[in-house]
């Protein structure tokens, strides 16, 4: 250990192994193993991520003792910028699509040198707080005027109505036999699984401005299923969807629950 007062910078190997090394010790310990300030180790940890990927990168090679600052910043902003325009056209986004499009702005500025490896994407990534996330919802496809409208009229629709009077109903499916999308796995080793279960149930929720929720409707293929043999039970109606009539009788049957209805009550559904 090195004489007390003096504070080493660690070279990328001896990160990496504060870093495998720092579970179940507190900082004070990690200090003393090797030698360090508490500002590095505590910059080492929150940048952990990035210190892995490079020393994955790197650890055949000698040549490279430190982790350094990228000195392709001029790409990394330029990177970065296209990468929050994109996000705001709701276009998804690869890591393939990212290297790609930073080879396209290293020609453009004159950088023959610059490599997008797996490392510098992880960098990146981890410079920026990017992670893959599934794009699901329908906010992408609706028009931003129309939004704004529509929150411009709806004081005037609600004026005079009780919170407790103003209902949204809106559908929801649930894929009742579905197996878990993600699963934890040794590193390194293929993850496979069958086809996706596509077999649901249609569930409609609503409730009112004041967050009182009214009986859930499930509407299923069959009539009476077997399976839903106790609905009444659990809060809930059962109605079969396959019946030409069933979007009038539902609607009807939406309407019965609602407790408000001696008086105009507004109610906005999504597409049954």
């Amino acid at each position: 250990m090195p004489p007390k007062g003096t504070c080493n910078e660690l070279t990328l190997k001896q990160k990496v192994e504060l870093i495998k090394n720092s579970e179940g010790k507190s900082h004070h310990v990690l200090i003393q193993l090797y030698g360090c300030g508490r500002t590095q180790v505590d910059n080492i940890l929150k940048r952990k991520a990035e210190y892995l990927s490079a020393y994955e990168e790197n650890e055949d090679s000698d040549r490279k003792q430190h982790c350094s600052g990228s000195s392709y910043n001029d790409v990394d902003l330029l990177i970065w910028e296209w990468f929050q325009h994109a996000c705001s056209l709701n276009m998804p986004v690869s890591g393939t699509m990212i290297q790609k499009k930073a080879l396209e702005f290293a020609k453009q500025l004159n950088k023959p040198d610059f490599k997008v490896s797996n490392g510098w994407l992880g960098r990146l990534k981890g410079r920026h707080n990017i992670a893959f996330s599934a794009v699901s919802g329908e906010k992408g496809c609706v028009d931003g005027d129309v939004v704004e409208d529509w929150k411009l009229k709806l004081p005037d629709i609600i004026a005079g109505y009780q919170p407790k009077d103003i209902y949204n109903m809106d559908e929801s499916g649930c894929v009742k036999c579905a197996l878990p999308t993600k699963t934890l796995a040794v590193r390194g080793e293929d993850c496979t699984g069958g086809k996706k279960v596509k077999e649901r149930i249609t569930m409609s929720l609503y409730c009112n401005m004041a967050g009182d929720f009214e009986k859930t409707l499930i509407i299923g293929r069959s009539a009476k299923p077997h399976c839903f043999c106790n609905i009444d039970t659990m809060g809930t109606n059962l109605y079969q969807k396959n019946l030409q009539w069933s979007k009038t009788y539902i609607r009807e049957a939406i309407e019965e629950n609602i407790h408000f209805l001696q008086h105009t009550t507004p109610l906005w559904m999504d597409k049954l």
